[in-house]
């Protein structure tokens, strides 16, 4: 956030015995990617994972797509101030007329791209350092729309339709409005809209079996790829923001706007909390001074008032005050008796 913000490059190890996938993971810093003057909106690494897209704003607040060689700059070269004998790390660098929401690098070309946002899907090619834009054709499809998220058909799974001999394969879009727009990769045309929300859809994902779609409407909703009714329906606490499908197609990974990351089981609909987190900043914290409980209590700016354990750190309760603002917190200390009531005290505005 802020002015010149930075970007960081993560390598992630595994470190222990056995180095199996229940090893310990240690990150460490591999380089820093500073160009945008500000407001970095949306991110993609290539499927070859050399690559590295960021939509932010320039100096003169233009929106500004820059594309990184990923490899070059993991040697210690930087966009602003390269090495002396280091590459220069970007590959290419244009400005948009239009606002972009979300970005992804096709998984059928390294170096084309796809992004939406209000009003507006394009096409992105690179080439000789720049990005070519090609838009898409929305007709009465654009107006008062904003396009939320891309996905790609898979390209593991039933055969993409053929026509003329030719395989072509489509682009998924989804929107403000509750619908999912198809698009025809090659052509770049509208093949069809699909209603499958009653709000905005935040995110969706695709592999070659289903569709999974989050939305402002507290629902996340599995379908098939032809989207005649949905396979499967869960409802969450807050509007999901963010959905993806595991290497197997089994688990669903869930996100949504009141802190919650969750795994679903496409299988058996189970469905378990991996993360419980305030959405705001936080604006007190007390703790239970009761020796048999070993509990904290927190308070912050989503308006709820939420019990914690120390040992584990999950949440135990959960307490909504949205009828107005909390802000100071205390637990009922034992009595002379010895006793530890379990009771919190909260202060309004």
């Amino acid at each position: 956030q802020g002015k010149y913000p930075m970007i960081r490059l993560w390598r992630l190890e595994r470190y222990g015995v056995g180095l199996g996938n229940g090893s310990p993971i240690k990150a460490h810093c591999v380089t820093i990617l500073t160009a945008h003057a500000s407001d970095l909106q949306t991110m993609d690494f290539s499927s070859d994972d050399r690559r590295l897209c960021v939509v932010g704003r320039d100096q003169h607040r233009r929106v500004q797509l820059i594309v990184w060689d990923v490899t070059r700059a993991s040697v210690g070269s930087s966009s602003k101030s390269p090495t002396s004998g280091a590459p220069d790390p970007i590959v290419a660098r244009q400005i948009s007329e239009f606002p972009i929401e979300r970005i992804k690098f096709s998984p059928y070309h390294p170096d084309r791209l796809v992004s939406c946002g209000r009003e507006n899907i394009r096409f992105w090619r690179i080439r000789n350092g720049h990005l070519r834009g090609c838009p898409v054709i929305l007709n009465e499809y654009a107006r008062d729309t904003v396009f939320t998220d891309v996905a790609f058909e898979s390209a593991y799974g039933p055969r993409a339709i053929d026509v003329d001999g030719g395989v072509q394969k489509r682009v998924f879009v989804s929107t403000s409005r509750g619908t999912v727009v198809q698009i025809n990769y090659d052509t770049r045309k509208v093949e069809c809209v699909y209603r499958l929300h009653d709000n905005a859809i935040r995110s969706l994902a695709i592999n070659e079996g289903y569709c999974v779609t989050g939305s402002d409407d507290t629902f996340l909703r599995v379908w098939p790829l032809d989207f005649s009714d949905y396979i499967l329906e869960a409802q969450h606490e807050g509007p999901v923001l963010s959905v993806n499908v595991s290497q197997d197609g089994l688990k669903l990974a869930v996100g949504t706007s009141n802190g919650t990351v969750g795994v679903l089981d496409i299988a058996t609909h189970a469905y378990k909390n991996l993360l419980r987190s305030h959405a705001d900043t936080i604006y007190a914290l007390a703790i239970d001074p009761s020796p048999e409980r070993f509990n904290f209590a927190t308070v912050a700016g989503d308006r709820t008032i939420r019990v914690w354990s120390l040992e584990t750190l999950e949440q135990l309760y959960e307490f909504d005050s949205s009828a107005e603002q909390s802000r100071a917190l205390a637990f009922q200390p034992p009595s002379s008796k010895g006793e530890s009531p379990h009771v919190l005290a909260c202060g309004f505005d």
